[in-house]
């Protein structure tokens, strides 16, 4: 049996998550998003290996290189602040390549 991006297994821990949708947690039930929206798919279907070549061909990834801090002041304070937090999600980054 073949596959399609909308198969999923419903796992029960899922059952009492909140989802952010236009700025409100909203319980599972309430989060819905109109069949009109054609940005959302259970995932990228057969357009993926296209959409995802075409973004790497163009300059949408950039490979990444260290840059210098712009930042002054309250902003610095602010990203030091959140620093340790972007390490740790950084850490469980994929790799690409």
């Amino acid at each position: 049996m073949a596959l399609s991006i909308h198969d999923f297994h419903d796992d029960p821990r899922n059952a009492e998550i909140r989802i952010w949708i236009n700025g409100a947690l909203k319980p599972r039930a309430e989060a819905t998003v109109s069949v009109f929206d054609s940005g959302f798919v259970l995932g990228d279907g057969v357009w993926a290996p296209y959409w995802y070549d075409a973004v790497w061909r163009s300059t949408g990834f950039e490979p990444w290189r260290a840059r210098e801090d712009t930042l002054s002041g309250d902003a610095l304070a602010v990203a030091e602040t959140c620093r340790p937090v972007y390490e740790r999600l950084r850490s469980h980054r994929i790799a690409v390549g």
